[in-house]
C-alpha cells in the first residue's frame, strides 16, 4: 500500500473518532431569581368568588329543645323571658298531662346554619404565552357575625398532561477501505528478453460509525395539589401547580357556615276546626305551637378575598415550548380585592312566615297570647294554606260585640285589633 492510501485511511479514522457526543436531561430552567412586588401579582391575578347553592335545601327537621344548639337554646331562653314568661316555669310543665306543651313534645325548627358552595374564581391577567401562576394561596375572611363551621369539600379540575418530552439522535458514517496491487513479468523474443512492470495502488474504504442516543421524558400528574385550613374564621384555599401548569380556573369550596344572633319566632297550626263538614266550636279547637329559630342578620353576609402567589415570567427564551432554557423571574406577593362578595343574603337566611293583617303595611295584625306567657304576640303561620283554612274558620265564628276568642283548654287567646268586626278586611301576607 503506498503512502498516500495509507495516510488516507488513517485520516478518516481519526475524523470518525473525534467527533463527540453528548446527552443531557430536562432541567426546569436555565437561571431563576425571585423578586418580591406585591403590585407586579396585583397586576397580572385576580381572583373572585361568588356563591351557589349545592342543592336546593330541604326545611330542617324539627327538634326538641335538648337538640338544638347552644345559641338556639340561648335565644329561646331569651325570647320565652321577653315575652313575660318563666324559663323554670315551662321546664316544670314539662310533666303534666293536663297542658299539652313540653321541651320534648313541642318542635323546634333551627335555622342556624347554612351550606353554601364558594366558587373561587382564579384568572391570569398576563398575555405571554409562557407566563403562569404557579403556587398560591387564597384566604377568604368573612363577617364576625358568621362562623365557618367546617369545609368538607374542595373541588378543582384534574387531568393528566404531557409534562416534558426531548429526543435526540446522532449518526455519523464514513467508509475507509486500502487496496495495493504489484505485477512483474520476464519474457524472451528474437531481439532479446522484453521486461515489463506494472504498479498499481488505490484506496477505497467503508467504516461504519453509528452513535445514537433517545432521551424521552413523558411525565403525567395531577393538575394540582390543593388543600384547605380554616383559622380564626379565615378559610385559605392552598393550591400548587405542576410543571408547565397555569392554575387560571375554578376551586369549588362546600362551606358550613353558622350564624351567631339568632332570634325566635312562634307559629301556630290549628286541629280540629271541622267535624263531618261542621265548624266546631272555639273550646274544641287544638293548638299546636312550634319554634323558628333563624338569624338576627340587619344586613347580608359578606367574604374579603386576599391572596398570596408566586408568578413565573419568563424573561428570556419564551419562543420555546422546551422550559429548560427559560430565564425566569419568579415573583411573588400579595394582593386584596377592594370588593366584598355577598355569601349569605339577609332575606335568605329568613324563614317564610305569614300573618292574617288588617292593613296592607301589615302593622295591625292578629294578635295570640298562650298560656305560659304574660304578654301577646303576632299570630304567625309557616304556611300559606294553615293561615287560609284558620282565616276561614274564625270569620265564620267572630262576634262584632266581642275582641277576645279563647281557643283550646288551657285557653289561648286571639286577640282583635278593632273588634271583631275588623275581619271584613282581614287579609294574608308575607311575615317580613
Amino acid at each position: 500500500m503506498s503512502k498516500l492510501g495509507i495516510r488516507m485511511m488513517v485520516l478518516l479514522v481519526i475524523l470518525s473518532s473525534c467527533s463527540r457526543f453528548s446527552g443531557h436531561l430536562t432541567k426546569r430552567y436555565k437561571s431563576i431569581s425571585v423578586i418580591e412586588d406585591n403590585s407586579f401579582i396585583e397586576r397580572n391575578i385576580d381572583v373572585a368568588v361568588y356563591t351557589i347553592d349545592i342543592e336546593k335545601p330541604h326545611p330542617p327537621a324539627p327538634k326538641t329543645f335538648f337538640d338544638l344548639s347552644a345559641e338556639a337554646q340561648v335565644a329561646l331562653i331569651n325570647n320565652f323571658s321577653a315575652q313575660g314568661g318563666s324559663f323554670e316555669r315551662l321546664l316544670l310543665w314539662r310533666e303534666s298531662t293536663v297542658f299539652p306543651l313540653s321541651l320534648e313534645a313541642t318542635e323546634m325548627v333551627e335555622y342556624s346554619s347554612f351550606q353554601k358552595r364558594l366558587v373561587v374564581a382564579i384568572r391570569n391577567k398576563g398575555h405571554r404565552p409562557a407566563d403562569r401562576i404557579s403556587k398560591i394561596t387564597i384566604t377568604l375572611d368573612f363577617d364576625t357575625c358568621v362562623t365557618i363551621l367546617g369545609c368538607n369539600r374542595l373541588t378543582t379540575d384534574y387531568m393528566h398532561v404531557d409534562l416534558g418530552k426531548m429526543h435526540y439522535s446522532s449518526e455519523q458514517l464514513s467508509d475507509v477501505a486500502g487496496s495495493s496491487s504489484f505485477q512483474s513479468s520476464v519474457r524472451s523474443n528474437n531481439l532479446g528478453p522484453e521486461t515489463s512492470q506494472s504498479l498499481s495502488t488505490g484506496v477505497s474504504g467503508r467504516l461504519s460509525y453509528n452513535r445514537a442516543l433517545s432521551e424521552e421524558i413523558l411525565l403525567q400528574e395531577r393538575l394540582v395539589a390543593l388543600n384547605a385550613a380554616i383559622s380564626e374564621n379565615k378559610l385559605s384555599l392552598y393550591q400548587e401547580g405542576m410543571r408547565g401548569i397555569d392554575l387560571t380556573g375554578n376551586i369549588l369550596a362546600d362551606v358550613t357556615i353558622g350564624v351567631k344572633d339568632l332570634k325566635v319566632e312562634k307559629v301556630y297550626s290549628f286541629f280540629s276546626l271541622t267535624t263531618n263538614n261542621e265548624w266546631n266550636d272555639a273550646g274544641n279547637v287544638q293548638v299546636h305551637e312550634k319554634f323558628h329559630i333563624f338569624p338576627n342578620l340587619s344586613k347580608d353576609v359578606r367574604v374579603r378575598v386576599s391572596f398570596e402567589a408566586d408568578y413565573r415570567h419568563v424573561e428570556k427564551n419564551d419562543n420555546t415550548l422546551i422550559e429548560s432554557d427559560d430565564k425566569v423571574h419568579l415573583y411573588h406577593g400579595m394582593a386584596y380585592n377592594d370588593s366584598a362578595e355577598v355569601v349569605l343574603p339577609a332575606k335568605e337566611s329568613q324563614p317564610k312566615l305569614w300573618k292574617i293583617s288588617f292593613d296592607n303595611a301589615g302593622s295591625s295584625s292578629l294578635k295570640i297570647k298562650a298560656p305560659l306567657v304574660n304578654e301577646s304576640g303576632e299570630l304567625l303561620f309557616d304556611s300559606f294554606s294553615d293561615a287560609r283554612d284558620f282565616m276561614t274558620w274564625l270569620k265564620a265564628n267572630w262576634r262584632d260585640s266581642d275582641n277576645l276568642l279563647k281557643l283550646g283548654e288551657p285557653p289561648y287567646v286571639i286577640e282583635m285589633p278593632e273588634g271583631f268586626d275588623s275581619m271584613k278586611k282581614a287579609h294574608i301576607i308575607p311575615h317580613l
